[in-house]
């Protein structure tokens, strides 16, 4: 394409419909063992249950959690497949994506799961099915709000893109930072529906268990919940460690997004004293001379942490910067993160506790003031 060529329009169309193919094929599949998954636990954790709404309700709040996830996966895959077409990113593109995938996988998932319910009481011939109306109506409310909440973040993402490309319309260099924003936002809301989904069965399984302890409940079916819920919570922890990760990509690409907007207004005819004194003072170094942005970037990224304390510690300074020790070491116990063997005192296992010691106090400190400086060098933090 010449630098004088025009982009040709969007249209759906242009998106290669066997790759698509293939990505809902995969998602259905992946998604749909989910939910078995998660159908078959409620219902083992809630056997003997006397509530009899108890499993109705997780089903229904399981369902729109992983439709959710559904949704998360097909916006990032489509991502990737228009990517791998080598094709410019475009808010046209992003706002088609909940228009023609989305849209419809939400509108599919919310009839199928009405009639799964209705065909179930009609098999079981209950006449007291009152709650069932109702229940669908709530659901379908649900999915609502969840097409609402796509619509609204494809938006954002489209004029976020949009904006970028404004401020520099023939830059390569926008182009592939608007690739790289996107990409991020898109893996970072897949990450966080899975864990909002993994977060939802682990209270269930909480609950299960708390209501294990008043009735005489098997000790093959303690052990079983127990085990599966001890599996969901390393679970959260590898895709809340993967989150950190992206979250520090995200803020790394809006940064070189900031940097490459900002020397932009020089590259037009008119260029102003103050630029031409900047040019003269700072020559280009010849080393650096056509680097990409890309390269660039990498020297800002936070190495990978192997401690899951320092991982955790990361994610909490990532959102909040001017966290307290104390309140790190908080979060860090409510989120059940292990603690490093030298910081165990006696039976104590507990941050706060460690942290409140006067022997570990400074060591604990020092500790997480060095993750603090490692994010502000990489330009993550301020």
């Amino acid at each position: 394409m010449s630098a004088n060529s025009q982009p040709v329009p969007f249209n759906w169309q242009q998106v290669d419909q066997r790759l698509a193919s293939i990505l809902h094929s995969k998602v259905s599949e992946e998604v749909r063992k989910l939910i078995d998954d998660d159908v078959g636990h409620i219902r083992f954790q809630n056997m003997h249950n006397g509530n009899s709404m108890a499993v109705p309700s997780s089903r229904l709040q399981m369902y729109r959690l992983r439709t959710d996830e559904w949704a998360a996966r097909l916006y990032e895959g489509y991502c990737e497949i228009w990517q791998t077409q080598r094709r410019h990113l475009s808010p046209e593109f992003l706002r088609a994506i909940v228009a023609h995938a989305i849209q419809t996988i939400v509108s599919v998932r919310k009839a199928s799961v009405v009639d799964e319910f209705r065909r179930e009481e009609q098999r079981k011939g209950s006449p007291d099915a009152g709650w069932l109306q109702p229940a669908m109506d709530a659901f379908a409310r649900d999915m609502v709000l969840l097409l609402h909440k796509w619509e609204k973040e494809s938006e954002f993402d489209a004029r976020t893109v949009q904006y970028m490309l404004e401020a520099a319309p023939e830059g390569w260099a926008v182009k592939r930072a608007a690739w790289d924003v996107i990409t991020a936002k898109a893996r970072i809301r897949t990450l966080e529906a899975g864990i909002a989904s993994i977060e939802a069965r682990s209270k269930m399984a909480e609950s299960a268990l708390n209501g294990m302890l008043t009735a005489e409940t098997p000790a093959y079916r303690r052990a079983n919940v127990e085990q599966n819920l001890a599996m969901l919570r390393e679970q959260r922890k590898e895709l809340r460690s993967s989150l950190d990760e992206w979250q520090v990509r995200l803020k790394v690409a809006l940064r070189d997004v900031a940097g490459i907007e900002a020397p932009s207004i020089s590259a037009s005819n008119e260029v102003t004293p103050v630029a031409k004194e900047s040019q003269v003072r700072r020559p280009r170094s010849k080393k650096t001379k056509g680097i990409g942005v890309r390269q660039r970037s990498k020297s800002r990224q936070v190495a990978p942490y192997r401690s899951e304390w320092k991982r955790a510690t990361k994610g909490l300074l990532i959102d909040d910067p001017k966290m307290s020790v104390l309140h790190i070491c908080r979060e860090l116990d409510n989120n059940a993160t292990k603690m490093p063997k030298k910081w165990i005192v006696g039976g104590n296992r507990s941050f706060e506790t460690a942290y409140k010691n006067q022997i570990l106090t400074q060591r604990i400190h020092t500790a997480i003031s060095k993750i603090r400086s490692d994010l502000r060098k990489a330009g993550v933090t301020s």
